[in-house]
Formats: structure tokens, C-alpha cells, sequence
């Protein structure tokens, strides 16, 4: 418990499956099964035993699918930040294979991480030859990361700027090369219009990024910074209506404001709904066991038991504590609990505001 229809293209081959590894089809090893079996069996009373694990996504990688994200934005917009969220999430739950090209990365490695903002101005001859060629370099690098391999799909995220809708119209047409059609290649755009929100990223970068490592002041590293911003918001075209041909998510101020356009299947879907939860700065989130349940108490797996007196007696002390040290500073807070018995009555001693309060089954694996 916390706190806190691409392209019509024909189907593609069956993916193979290994046939010696059947026992894992269900996410469960055999030794899990005959651990759940044994404990299920020493009792007659065993309401919804659990004789597999949940479903596991992960299992199923991208279906076969290519796809490749490509970062839209001004500077300390949290692109990067995004672009390696993704690139966890899915991996994690989604058994992807996974990478992200930064461009960069590629500028420090290749040029040097301490460059001034003129070295980033459009009229800069030698600034510009040279990220022409650090974007090329990744372009390259990203699809032969594409071409690869196909045993359970591959997702590239394009880590940049990218700033000019020209820019962005040609590199979906380069890519159709190694992706199953347009809609496969996904724009997302991060805007930020809140100034404290900028603010924030700016400063941050001061911090993390290893361009200004150089630099005596935090002052300095923020007017750089902020010419650097300024540099690219001369030239900088938003997605819109004249990127109706294209794939695109495009969130503003951290999910205040989300617009899709063209996202069609299931992954695709995944990554915007990923996109649209996702915050650009810190949140807090506090994790808590259920009370002890029943079959705890027996020492018994799975089951859909109530809890025990002693239980009931943990959810009531842990409402007090949320409500003097957790609401007191997080009045907007949320509880989340799985659609277990043990984990809703938990939470039941909870008097939070209507609509703070939801239950989700993909909570119910920790429990």
C-alpha cells in the first residue's frame, strides 16, 4: 500500500517460443508452483488460493514491435530525465530491449562537456558542424541498435533537442527504414510554461550536469545555462497541426496538460499513459505493509483472508500516524491499495477526502 491503432500493417511471423522453458509461460517457476501447492494444502478452508503469479508483462517484450521515441523540447525541460524513465519502464515491466542515445553524450565525448552558450548560437559555423555531426553519430548508432536483433522488439529513444519541425519530418522519414511504419516513431514533447518549474531545472543542472563542473559559480552556470536556453528558443517550433502526419505526445508543466496524436497499439498506449503520470520533479512516496492477515497468522500463502485483531490494530495506528506526520504536510496525498481484502481494510481507517482514496490490481503482486 502507498501513499502518495498505429498503422493498419499486416501482422508480422509468430515469435518463437522456447519449449523447454513452458513452466515460465505463466510467470511462476515450477519450484514457486509446488511451494504454493504445499502450503495451500495443509488447510481445507482456502478462499482464491493463488496458484500462479499475476500475469507478467515483461515476458512479452514489445510483441515483435520497433519503435523509437524521439525527445521534442527547449533545454531543462527534463527530456533526459523522461528519455531514462522510459527506458527503465520499458525494460522493467515490459521486457524491452532498450536504449537511449543522447546526443549529448556524444558532444562531451567527442568535442569536450565544457562549451560556453555561443558555442550553441545558430550563427556559430563551428558549434554547428560539429553537432551536425554529433547528431549523425547517434542517428547511425541508434539504428544499427534497430537492425539488431527482433527477438522480443527493440525501442531507441533519440535524446535531443530537436527543435526544428524540418529537422524532425526527415528523421521520421530516415527511420521508416527500420521501424514497421510512421506511426512507429514517437515525438515527445516536454513544455514547461510554470517559471518556477524552469527555475528549478536550471539550478538542477548546476548539480548533474557535467558541462558546467567547470564553472565557479552557481550565478555563472545560470546565466550560461540560461543563454543556452535562449540560443535554441530562437529557432524552437512546438508540435501541432503541421505535425498532423505524425506521432506525438506532448505534455505541458508535468502532466498539467497532455495532447496525443496518432498513437495507435498497445505499447504505444503504455508509453503515453507512462508520459502522462510522470512527474518532472520530486515526489514523495511512503510504502507500507499490510496488517497481519489470517493466513499470516497460519503461515500461508496467498488467499484473499481479512486481517487478524492484530491487524486491525496496525491500520489503526498507522492512520494515526499518516494523519499527524504524512497529511499535516501532503494535504493533496493519495492512498493506494491493491483489490485485496487485507491490503482495503488497511486502508479503511483512512478518512481522506473522496476520489483520494483508489484501488488498483497491480498493486495486489506485492502483496
Amino acid at each position: 500500500m502507498s501513499t502518495g491503432a498505429q498503422d493498419q500493417d499486416a501482422p508480422g511471423p509468430a515469435l518463437p517460443r522456447n519449449q523447454s522453458n513452458d513452466h515460465l509461460a505463466s510467470g511462476i517457476t515450477k519450484e514457486q508452483k509446488q511451494l504454493v501447492k504445499e502450503f495451500s494444502s495443509n488447510c481445507d478452508y482456502n478462499p482464491k488460493p493463488h496458484e500462479i503469479l499475476p500475469p507478467n508483462d515483461a515476458d512479452h517484450g514489445t510483441q515483435g514491435d520497433k519503435i523509437v521515441i524521439m525527445m521534442v523540447g527547449l533545454p531543462a525541460r527534463g527530456k533526459t530525465y523522461i528519455a531514462y524513465k522510459l527506458q527503465r519502464y520499458l525494460s522493467f515491466f515490459h521486457g524491452a530491449v532498450c536504449q537511449v542515445f543522447n546526443v549529448g553524450d556524444y558532444r562531451r565525448r567527442l568535442y569536450g562537456a565544457a562549451k560556453p552558450h555561443t558555442w550553441f548560437a545558430s550563427d556559430n559555423e563551428e558549434g554547428t558542424n560539429a553537432r551536425e555531426i554529433c547528431i549523425r553519430s547517434a542517428l547511425d548508432d541508434l539504428k544499427t541498435f534497430m537492425e539488431a536483433g527482433m527477438e522480443m522488439g527493440r525501442v531507441a529513444i533519440f535524446d535531443s533537442t530537436n527543435v526544428s519541425r524540418e529537422f524532425r519530418h526527415t528523421v521520421v522519414e530516415e527511420l521508416r527504414a527500420v521501424v514497421q511504419s510512421r506511426s512507429n516513431v514517437i515525438m515527445v514533447e516536454s513544455v514547461l510554461e510554470d517559471p518556477l518549474m524552469i527555475e528549478h531545472n536550471i539550478r538542477a543542472t548546476e548539480a548533474h550536469m557535467p558541462d558546467y563542473k567547470e564553472f565557479a559559480s552557481r550565478e555563472e552556470v545560470v546565466a550560461d545555462y540560461t543563454a543556452r536556453i535562449l540560443n535554441f528558443a530562437s529557432r524552437y517550433e512546438p508540435l501541432g497541426d503541421e505535425d498532423k502526419a505524425c506521432s506525438w505526445i506532448k505534455t505541458v508543466d508535468g502532466g498539467q496538460q497532455v495532447m496525443l496524436n496518432k498513437i495507435f497499439g498497445y505499447l504505444p498506449g503504455r508509453i503515453a499513459s507512462f508520459v502522462m503520470n510522470l512527474h518532472t520533479h520530486p515526489k514523495q512516496i511512503l510504502l507500507s505493509r499490510h496488517g497481519q492477515s489470517e493466513y499470516n497468522l497460519h503461515q500461508k500463502i496467498g488467499g484473499d483472508s481479512s486481517l487478524t485483531p492484530h491487524g486491525r490494530d496496525y491500520a489503526a495506528a498507522l492512520a494515526k500516524h499518516v494523519h499527524e506526520n504524512v497529511l499535516s504536510r501532503y494535504p493533496k496525498a493519495r492512498l493506494w491499495t491493491s483489490t485485496l481484502r487485507r491490503t482495503i481494510e488497511t486502508g479503511s481507517p483512512h478518512t481522506l477526502r473522496e476520489g483520494r482514496v483508489q484501488r488498483t490490481n497491480l498493486l495486489a503482486s506485492f502483496n
